[in-house]
C-alpha cells in the first residue's frame, strides 16, 4: 500500500465514503422505513408532531424520500451538493431528537452515532472529491 499512487489513494477513499453514505441513506429509508415501518421511526416521527394515523404514511414517504436522496447521491457523483445537504440534514436530525425524543440518545445504535457517522464520512467524502480535483487541475 506504501508504494501506491496517492491519487488512487484519494479515489478509493472517495468511492467508500461516498458509496457508504448514499448506501445508509438507501437502506435507512428502504429497510425499518418502507419495509418494516420500525416502532422507533414512527415513535420518532410521532414525537415530533406527526399525528398517529398519518404515520405510516409519512414513514414511507419519509422512507422513499431517502431512498431517492441515496440514488442521487450516487448518480450525481461529482455534485457536492448531496454531501452537504448529508450533513445538514444529520446534524438537524441529531438536534431534532434531542429535543422531541431525548430517551433515544442513550441507545443502541443511537442517532449520536449513526447522524456522526454519517456526517464524518460525508465530509470524508468532500475533502477526498476535493483533493482530486484539485490533482487534477494541477
Amino acid at each position: 500500500m506504501s508504494n501506491e499512487n496517492p491519487e488512487r489513494r484519494l479515489r478509493i477513499i472517495y468511492r467508500l465514503a461516498r458509496g457508504t453514505v448514499a448506501g445508509v441513506w438507501i437502506y435507512s429509508g428502504l429497510v425499518p422505513k418502507v419495509l418494516f415501518r420500525d416502532w422507533s421511526e414512527m415513535t420518532l416521527l410521532r414525537e415530533s408532531g406527526v399525528d398517529t394515523p398519518l404515520l405510516p404514511y409519512v414513514t414511507n414517504s419519509v422512507g422513499f424520500l431517502e431512498i431517492l436522496f441515496g440514488l442521487a447521491t450516487l448518480v450525481l457523483w461529482k455534485r457536492h451538493w448531496p454531501l452537504w445537504m448529508t450533513v445538514g440534514v444529520m446534524a438537524g436530525a441529531l438536534i431534532s431528537v434531542a429535543q422531541h425524543s431525548p430517551r433515544m440518545l442513550h441507545a443502541a445504535f443511537n442517532p449520536v452515532t449513526t447522524n456522526g457517522m454519517l456526517i464524518v464520512l460525508a465530509l470524508v467524502a468532500l475533502w477526498a472529491g476535493a483533493a482530486l480535483a484539485e490533482k487534477q487541475q494541477s
